[in-house]
């Protein structure tokens, strides 16, 4: 038979030999040897002009071998498995590191790749480090800056002295979710367990210092991500009952220097007007905390403290007589006289009267939103008060008379002194203004004559309640 007529015979035996050898294939862990009866490659060659597409039989190495000690490069042999086809007929097979590299069908025997072992990326971060695991053949992240608090806890009230070179100092810690950047220098820990709920302060004084934090602490190691607050020299927080934080001091590492560290709990002012920290939790720091450090540490006061120096002292855009803090002021006292009799009511309608030369002239400086501005003369003031009026009456009032003269409606202030003050305007103009009203305020009509006019100058009050 020719070689011609022979070639359907040998594909036939080729497949047939494939598929005896896939039927051995197995699973199981890489290096636990041939199947038995496997130990030798039997010789099945044919006739010279026929090629055997594979062996029948593939005989695994034995593993067991070290490698030739007089090859200085050799590298150890990886385990090997059960024969295959492809690298299909690998992928059941076991291996105790998948770092090492993949399986792969290499010469009809699955073997691992050492040549391409499981590389992992840097992270940014730098206290993370990417190694692989041996079970899955993937990257994990794993934490590399771990804080060691010493021994001795902080406690409230608490001042710590040491040096930055004492016992128990780090250099593991960076990366903080808050307060200012630090590089990987030393650092001193210590755990806080909070007592009761309040804001605490803690602060450092050295020579130099890369920064405070307060970080949540989970038995372990400090969290990093879990930063509760950070600062330069200073840090407050709210704490809570029964919560352990870990307080960490970053400090050069070097030349040893001093560093003093206190705690302080119940903070109910501002400790210290000048470190930008807002000590008692209050959302006001330093200066803004009035209250507290209003004329401290170059902070303005808390009131206009000199009526006529033209400062705004406290700070509050309202200048001397402007600010309500003078009005008890001599320099700002501007009341306007009023009669206690007649009092205006919705049902008394009109009022006739005159501006006398004996009539006051304490009220100049009128606050109206919109009103004359003729020079202030004398004036006369009376009370409107309505007990029976509906919320939100409109009321209108109307001014006739002779000569230049100017209508007010002013307001008495909540808690005020009751006074008739010229700051207090609601409303104001040469012949009406309008207000709206409701039940229990008081207000004042005044009547201002100009500078200059002759008196007395009679004029006549008309007015209407419209009730909504």
């Amino acid at each position: 038979m020719d070689a011609l007529t022979r070639a359907p015979h040998v594909l036939v035996a080729a497949l047939m030999a494939g598929l005896a050898l896939a039927a051995c294939f197995e699973g199981g862990p890489l290096g636990a040897g041939a199947p038995d009866g496997l130990d030798e490659v039997a010789d099945t060659a044919g006739p010279a002009d026929v090629v055997d597409p594979m062996p029948d039989v593939v005989t695994v190495p034995d593993t067991s071998k070290e490698p030739d000690p007089g090859t200085p490069d050799a590298a150890p042999e990886l385990p090997e498995g059960p024969p295959c086809l492809s690298d299909f007929d690998c992928q059941a097979v076991e291996v105790a590191n998948l770092c090492l590299g993949p399986v792969k069908c290499v010469d009809y025997v699955c073997r691992q790749d050492g040549s391409a072992p499981v590389t992992c990326e840097a992270p940014d971060d730098a206290c993370l480090e990417a190694v692989c695991d041996p079970e899955t053949g993937g990257c994990v992240e794993e934490p590399v800056c771990v804080c060691k608090p010493l021994a001795a806890t902080l406690k409230c009230g608490q001042l710590v002295k040491l040096s930055t070179a004492d016992a128990g100092a780090t250099a593991s810690m960076t990366g903080y979710a808050c307060g200012p950047e630090s590089k990987q220098t030393g650092e001193h820990t210590w755990l806080f367990e909070a007592k009761a709920d309040g804001p605490v302060k803690v602060t450092a004084k050295a020579s130099k210092l890369s920064g405070i934090y307060v970080l949540g602490w989970d038995g372990e190691n400090c969290q990093r991500d879990e930063c509760v607050g950070g600062g330069e020299g200073a840090v407050a927080f709210a704490a809570q009952a029964g919560k352990t934080y870990a307080v960490v001091v970053e400090h050069p590492v070097g030349a040893p220097v001093a560093l003093q560290v206190q705690l302080q709990c119940n903070i109910g002012y501002e400790l210290d007007c000048t470190d930008g920290v807002d000590d008692d939790g209050d959302g006001l720091t330093d200066c803004d905390d009035v209250d507290d450090c209003g004329g401290l540490s170059g902070c303005a006061p808390p009131f206009e403290s000199v009526c006529d120096d033209e400062i705004d002292d406290d700070g509050d855009g309202l200048t001397d007589c402007a600010d309500d803090d003078c009005d008890a002021s001599p320099d700002c006292k501007q009341t306007c006289k009023v009669w206690s009799t007649p009092m205006f009511t919705c049902s008394l309608k009109t009022y006739a009267w005159a501006v006398k030369s004996d009539s006051l002239a304490t009220a100049t400086d009128y606050a109206c939103p919109s009103g004359p501005t003729v020079a202030a003369g004398r004036e006369e003031g009376f009370t409107f008060k309505d007990g029976m009026a509906a919320p939100g009456t409109l009321v209108n009032v109307q001014l006739t008379g002779a000569g230049p003269l100017s209508l007010y409606v002013l307001k008495n202030q909540a808690g005020g002194t009751g006074e008739c003050n010229p700051k207090h305007c609601a409303a104001g103009g040469t012949k009406s203004a309008n207000f709206v009203y409701n039940p229990g305020e008081t207000y004042y009509f005044v009547v201002e004559a100009a500078s200059g006019l002759a008196l007395p100058a009679d004029y006549t009050l008309n007015w209407s309640c419209l009730e909504p």
